[in-house]
Parts: structure tokens; sequence; C-alpha cells
């Protein structure tokens, strides 16, 4: 599996906890390395639409019974490892 500096950054977050719901907030300050402090200046939208490709092209890349998917919580996504 070969990732990009971006898409690493964001599986580091998942790999570690699979099948957990995971922040967006949370996923967002890992990926693009940015305080929390700095977050609130950022609307959990723009963070949603940034992480979009991102989590895309990691999608393409992860193994075949792997995928980032939508938590069950509300502004959530979790690592679905029994797709």
């Amino acid at each position: 599996m070969k990732l990009g500096p971006v898409q690493e950054r964001l599986y580091a977050v998942f790999k570690d906890r699979p099948n957990e719901d995971i922040a967006i907030a949370h996923m967002y300050a890992a990926t693009y390395a940015v305080s929390f402090a700095e977050l609130i200046e950022v609307s959990i939208r723009d963070m949603q639409q940034r992480l979009a490709p991102v989590i895309a092209r990691l999608n393409g890349n992860l193994p075949p019974n792997n995928r980032v998917e939508p938590g069950q919580l509300k502004r959530t996504y979790r690592l679905n490892t029994d797709v």
C-alpha cells in the first residue's frame, strides 16, 4: 500500500483504531498538522470538504476489505474493516 504524506497522516489516525468513530476535527488536525486552537477558525463543513478528496484517494489505496466511511455518530468517520 503506497500512500502520499497527507494520506499517510490521515491513515495513521485510523490504523490503531479500526471500526471506531473518529471526529472530523481530529482527522483534520492530524492530516493538516494544525493545533486544536486553530480549528476554531474552520467550520466542520469546511474541514469535511477539504478532507473528502484525501479520503477518496485513501480509499482507493486501501486493501479491498478496508474502507473509510461515515461513522455511526454525527461528524465522524471510521475505518471499516468488514467490507
